[in-house]
């Protein structure tokens, strides 16, 4: 584990992130964990982010108006600067009830995407880059992080880095225009795509370095825009305490936050439907996808996977933080689907999971930092046949019904090295080196 002591003056770090509490979004959480933990490690962490006094429940929230004025959060361990957020010519056109508005608005993207390669004008929160000029007056900052997605945040870390000579890292939480997820469609995305190729590698290359969240997507990008990486896990904050399902006569899986296409939600309905009607007469059984709603894409396609079954799925919209951690408290089993054919992809909800001690199931094995992790800890299944993820689920429910444990309760040792602490502890110490 990693571990450094501070002792003297803390030195000041510039963070500028799009997305941070109290944005209730999975993306708020990294740059908030290193709000809490730098200072142990002598850094004072100053935050420039957008208000978010808006209430998320489906995606084009965030495009919505969000405070009148400048917001300052101060303590003697760090500064959050919020500042008011003003939606676009393009944002309120996207959110127009009228069709020919809502579809004049990609007119918008198509010229935005393509301006803010160029000019900041063209970005919607491009104030965030003169409010930095404007603190850099007033601090000392050691470092610039700067926390992507929104990628095109980078900019600023590129012009500033240039302009005052402070060394800046690119934190990536999922990869940019290497992605093997998100590809672009049509004319149109592929001109922008290669604009957004030619701006990372020309805006990144800067970066003192890069740092990302799983190794596979920390060498892709390092290589990709030449500069060096290191890896920094989301982590977990703290062990939640354990919660055991006392029920019997229940068996309760929860799957907790986003579903993409790339995730075989599919191959998982179907074999959870076959045990269904083989115990359906013996145990109440339940899948719970708190949050699934805010996707409507998405929750369509659960509900066209669970035609006839719906009794049997809890899908919800998005619900209070502590509603679903009580949720995957009182589950016998939490559900991680990976990506087709993909690695380096670890998802938050993979070390949420981990805090809460309860066993995981992972299908289909990803080959890599999944199933690696859960093999580590010792809290999960990996799992890569739809016959096998059957005779498992079979498996568990007999066990459950037979008022036996489905899993042996792991060891914290083999835990703390996911926390959000040591983890801070790696990034600390990269700043060191920077410095």
């Amino acid at each position: 584990m990693y571990q450094t002591t501070f002792d003297g003056l803390m030195k000041e770090v510039l963070i500028i992130s799009y997305f941070y509490p109290p944005c209730t979004l999975t993306a708020a959480q990294r740059p908030a964990g290193w709000v809490k933990y730098l200072p142990q490690f002598g850094y004072k962490p100053i935050v420039i982010t957008r208000n978010w006094d808006v209430t998320l429940s489906k995606p084009e929230d965030q495009l919505k108006d969000a405070g009148s004025q400048l917001y300052i959060e101060k303590s003697e361990t760090h500064e959050v600067h919020y500042l008011p957020y003003k939606a676009s010519l393009r944002d309120r056109l996207f959110n127009s009830k009228k069709s020919i508005l809502k579809k004049c608005s990609k007119i918008f993207t198509f010229i935005n995407g393509i301006g803010e390669n160029f000019s900041n004008q063209f970005i919607p929160f491009g104030d965030f880059y003169d409010y930095a000029e404007h603190l850099i007056q007033k601090h000392t900052f050691t470092t610039i992080i700067i926390t992507g997605n929104p990628f095109v945040q980078f900019r600023f870390g590129y012009l500033l880095s240039n302009k005052y000579h402070i060394p800046w890292i690119a934190d990536y939480r999922d990869d940019w225009t290497t992605s093997e997820i998100i590809q672009p469609k049509g004319k149109f995305e592929s001109i922008i795509h290669r604009l957004q190729q030619q701006s990372e590698q020309k805006w990144v290359g800067t970066a003192s370095m890069i740092t990302s969240v799983s190794p596979v997507y920390t060498d892709r990008i390092s290589q990709f825009v030449k500069v060096p990486g290191e890896t920094i896990l989301n982590g977990f904050d703290t062990l939640l305490p354990k919660i055991q399902q006392e029920d019997n006569n229940s068996f309760i899986i929860v799957y907790n936050g986003t579903l993409y296409d790339t995730q075989d939600v599919e191959g998982f309905i179907r074999s959870i439907i076959r045990c269904i009607d083989i115990f359906q007469d013996k145990i109440t059984i339940q899948i719970q996808f708190p949050g699934i709603c805010y996707d409507p894409k998405q929750e369509s396609r659960l509900n066209a996977l669970i035609k006839g079954y719906e009794s049997f799925f809890l899908l919800t919209p998005r619900i209070p933080k502590e509603d679903v951690i009580y949720l995957q408290q009182k589950a016998d089993l939490l559900l991680m689907l990976t990506h087709r054919g993909q690695k380096g992809i670890p998802s938050s909800k993979l070390y949420e999971y981990l805090s809460l001690q309860k066993p995981i199931l992972c299908f289909p094995s990803d080959q890599d930092i999944v199933a690696e992790t859960l093999l580590k800890t010792g809290v999960g299944y990996v799992i890569d046949t739809e016959d096998v993820l059957f005779d498992k689920l079979n498996e568990f429910m007999l066990l459950k019904l037979n008022g036996r444990k489905i899993f042996n309760e792991t060891k914290e040792e083999n835990l703390l090295p996911y926390s959000l602490s040591n983890q801070v502890s790696k990034l600390s110490l990269f700043l060191n080196q920077i410095i």
